[in-house]
């Protein structure tokens, strides 16, 4: 135990982890990957079946990941309280990372976007070419008009 209550609670009921690899592989123990957390579903053998012949956990993730994308922007967010703006901003952003992601992408952030300011100056201060080369292609960018912004 840690003597963290939370971390204690999750730990001693929902996280499992076989440490024996030969008990692991000689003896089946209903673990499918190295660390599981227990869902305490209701009938095991049906969401093994669920989760090995139609869909994975990810995947039944991202399908209601897209339902709620499709709600959200076509949802009226006139009465929605700060808090449930917040959420939707929120869930979005996440959305948002999500995609990213899947593509192969990181999303900027201001951190990330100061962090390429520094590495544009000392480019153009050490490798001017290279500087010019890719400061034109962020000029390009900005000024396209196929790219629009994300929606609010």
């Amino acid at each position: 135990m840690t003597g963290n209550p939370w971390l204690d609670g999750l730990m001693s009921s929902s996280l499992q982890q076989s440490i024996n690899p030969w008990s692991f592989l000689f003896k089946p123990s209903g673990q499918i990957g190295l660390f599981n957390v227990s869902m305490k579903s209701g009938d095991p053998e049906m969401e093994r079946n669920i989760i090995e012949n139609v869909a994975s956990y990810g995947r039944q993730l991202g399908r209601l990941n897209d339902v709620m994308s499709v709600l959200i922007n076509h949802m009226p967010i006139n009465g929605l309280t700060p808090d449930e703006r917040h959420a939707l901003a929120a869930f979005k952003a996440l959305s948002q990372q999500i995609d990213a992601a899947k593509a192969g992408m990181v999303i900027p952030d201001e951190q990330s976007i100061d962090k390429m300011i520094d590495g544009l100056a000392y480019l153009k201060m050490n490798s001017p070419d290279t500087y010019r080369r890719l400061t034109d292609r962020l000029q390009k960018l900005t000024m396209d008009s196929r790219v629009r912004p994300l929606p609010p």
